[in-house]
């Protein structure tokens, strides 16, 4: 929705929010946003048709509390409702944002589903069928104070295109029913100061050009402890299995 100042007498808004303070009613106007101040969580508004722009109004939210709350501050040009309280000019509340023919979601939503979007596009979707959908246009950073819970029931694939990095400083499990798969172009990091467990109900299998094990390994209940041979002669040969 495009700023279009339609050229009617301001003093015809003025006359109608008199006679509603006259009936201490709320007044409504709509109205495009021209500027937000990002440390009061105001903006001001530019009332329609009038062409007449308000001054600093608190941003309506579905909640707001001392650190806590749902907050959006919403780009220039758009669209709201301004409540007057009680018919006064000096008493306004912007309620909330609309769509129209250019303000829409890009990825769409139908009826039963939850969309929030991004203007870079990223987005959280609740679709119909109960699935969810994360996408992040660019990194996504996770800071977790307490512990972390990953269980599926089904399969889970990890696939990444650079280099993946697991680290903890105490134990690290995953479990899971189905199988799991973690794929990666680049190189793949596991990381603990404490123990690493991988179990498997059937065969677990560790695949790459070099494979190397920690200082000790153990594997099917054997110990293998990392070593080097000195001397040894170069030249073809065969060795026994590990004991």
């Amino acid at each position: 929705m495009s700023r279009q100042y339609i050229g009617q007498d301001p003093i015809e808004l003025f006359k109608h929010l008199a006679d509603q303070q006259a009936k201490r009613q709320m007044f409504s106007c709509e109205g495009l946003i021209t500027s937000v101040d990002e440390k009061t969580y105001m903006a001001k508004v530019m009332l329609q048709p009038w062409g007449i722009e308000t001054g600093w109004l608190p941003i309506g939210t579905l909640a707001a509390g001392p650190n806590w709350g749902i907050f959006h501050l919403p780009p220039d040009d758009t669209e709201v409702t301004v409540d007057f309280i009680g018919g006064s000019i000096d008493n306004g509340r912007i309620r909330c944002c609309y769509t129209n023919d250019t303000d829409v979601p890009t990825a769409g939503v139908k009826q039963g589903e939850i969309l929030i979007q991004h203007a870079s596009g990223s987005l959280l979707h609740f679709d119909t069928d109960g699935n969810v959908n994360l996408v992040t246009a660019k990194d996504l950073t996770a800071t977790i104070q307490g512990d972390v819970v990953l269980s599926a029931l089904g399969d889970v694939t990890a696939i990444v295109q650079g280099d993946t990095t697991i680290g903890a400083q105490g134990d690290l499990t995953a479990a899971v029913q189905g199988d799991a798969t973690i794929g990666a172009q680049g190189g793949v990091g596991l990381t603990s100061a404490a123990s690493v467990s991988i179990r498997g109900a059937g065969s677990v299998r560790v695949e790459g050009g070099a494979v190397s094990l920690g200082p000790s390994t153990t594997i099917d209940g054997k110990v293998f402890l990392a070593h080097t041979h000195a001397g040894v002669e170069p030249g073809g040969g065969t060795s026994g299995p590990v004991i």
